[in-house]
């Protein structure tokens, strides 16, 4: 009768411990999440409406979200390893997060992606697609100098 109770134990669970680990920055995730599945159903029906809707494209879309979230986590591993050899190092490495770069850019390509699509199926963004990439260009220059402060290290 209630054979979704594990999955949604797991869920909650899952939910629960990512929040405790990332604290207030795990509203990021899931807007980061959020924007995956908008964009993957903005590209769908964008698709469809252009007669561009096909089995392998879509499957290969979901492929691709899914290697950004092994991307993701790859890099807040990186960041974890990191933090853990850099203290007996003495190196200050607080600022330095592949994580959250990586995060914050993907959050920007996604909501620039889901204004793409939304304008091929007629949907005006203008103020949108320029404050998106006016925070992307932001994230590019904050990436270009963060891997110049680790070169420095």
């Amino acid at each position: 009768m209630n054979a979704d109770i594990p999955a949604r134990l797991g869920l909650t669970a899952l939910v629960a411990a990512a929040s405790h680990y990332f604290g207030a920055f795990s509203i990021v995730l899931w807007v980061l999440g959020m924007f995956f599945v908008l964009d993957y159903i903005t590209g769908i029906v964008s698709a469809f409406k252009y007669g561009r809707l096909r089995k392998s494209t879509a499957l290969w879309g979901f492929i691709k979200k899914l290697g950004y979230v092994v991307l993701v986590m790859v890099a807040l591993g990186v960041d974890l390893v990191i933090g853990y050899a850099a203290g007996p190092l003495g190196w200050d490495m607080s600022n330095f997060s592949l994580g959250k770069l990586s995060i914050f850019y993907l959050v920007s390509e996604e909501a620039i992606s889901i204004l793409e699509n939304l304008a091929k199926l007629d949907v005006e963004v203008p103020f949108l697609s320029r404050g998106v990439k006016v925070f992307r260009d932001r994230i590019d220059k904050q990436v270009k100098g963060e891997s110049k402060s680790v070169e420095k290290v």
